[in-house]
């Protein structure tokens, strides 16, 4: 029979593997969160950004996600912001016409109050710019880690199985 010393122990294990796993849940939320607000900026089927109000308003709650002195990293293209008032006015800046974006194999890795996550961003949207004969945008791409991976959607699967294969390796820019 357990003492009362090691039951206790038990319960602080089984309390502290319960407060982890809240907490990974809670970071996936978080990033699902983050990616509906990045994408909620523009309107359905790539018809451009919202009023500025809903922008305002969007860019305003994806700044919330991060902490007060979060780094928000869009690499070489879209830069680097720090801190809430910087991602702000960066969300407020939209390059895309529209944006759909996932996150893929997510892992969370958690010690204490310290986490890790681990994974691969996936985004599918349309670069701003000129218009097909026929009035449909054809500048479409699916991006992963910041590398493009497929020009239009067709290409998508094609694309990302691919590059899975290859172990997401950089493809050249057509």
């Amino acid at each position: 029979m357990a003492t009362v010393e090691e039951l206790c122990r038990r319960i602080e294990e089984l309390e502290a593997r319960v407060r982890a796993a809240e907490d990974v849940q809670a970071i996936h939320r978080l990033k699902a969160r983050y990616a509906q607000l990045v994408d909620a900026r523009y309107l359905p089927r790539g018809a451009g950004v919202v009023d500025q109000r809903e922008l305002e308003a969007a860019a305003r709650a994806i700044a919330e996600t991060f902490t007060e002195d979060g780094v928000w990293d869009g690499g070489a293209g879209l830069g680097l912001c720090r801190g809430r008032e910087e991602i702000f006015e960066r969300m407020c800046k939209p390059t895309l016409s529209f944006s759909w974006h996932f996150f893929l194999k997510p892992i969370v890795l958690v010690d204490g109050d310290r986490a890790r996550q681990l994974g691969h961003p996936l985004a599918v949207h349309h670069r701003r710019g000129p218009r097909d004969v026929d009035g449909r945008r054809r500048a479409r791409r699916v991006c992963a880690r910041g590398r493009r991976l497929a020009a239009h959607a067709h290409e998508a699967r094609r694309g990302v199985h691919g590059a899975a294969r290859q172990g997401l390796a950089k493809r050249r820019e057509s």
